[in-house]
């Protein structure tokens, strides 16, 4: 969706989200516990609803850089002047019957450069990469009372 503000061409929903966002002073984590969401099943696969927004807010979150190493190069997106990374769920969503709560929360959602992001999924040293935001966010996590160990969240990736 495009909407014009007087912003020239028109700003994309995300610009237009994360204008409004600096404008009332930025994301911060909260207190409030999630339920899981609701789930559906498509081609006998589990599929749990999701809320785009709490991507944008992690995004936001993490000033729009690689969580992974800030230094990691992004590119300004196309349709408005924000820096590019990709929201990714630190314990995949596929794993939400193992937990009471929702993993859909800010605190679980990474903000990652497209070559982190791909190398988490298709790397051969996706581990090492898992490691870093894992250490960041257990305690975050642990507070919307989501608990895992390091060994348990590697065995979701296949280590």
């Amino acid at each position: 969706a495009v909407f014009d503000f007087g912003c020239g061409k028109g700003a994309s929903l995300i610009n237009f989200i994360y204008h409004g966002i600096k404008k009332i002073g930025g994301v911060e984590y909260d207190n409030e516990l999630f339920l899981a969401p609701e789930k559906f099943v498509k081609n006998n696969i589990p599929i749990y609803k999701r809320d785009r927004q709490k991507s944008i807010n992690a995004i936001v979150h993490a000033n729009f850089q690689c969580e992974i190493d800030n230094m990691h190069r992004t590119f300004i997106r196309k349709k408005s002047s924000i820096p590019y990374t990709e929201a990714h769920h630190l314990i995949p969503l596929s794993y939400q019957d193992y937990f009471e709560y929702s993993l859909d929360i800010e605190e679980n959602i990474v903000s990652l450069c497209s070559n982190c992001h791909n190398e988490i999924h298709y790397g051969i040293n996706a581990c090492k990469l898992i490691e870093k935001p894992y250490n960041e966010r257990k305690e975050l996590l642990r507070k919307k009372n989501i608990e895992i160990t390091i060994d348990k969240l590697l065995s979701f990736y296949g280590y």
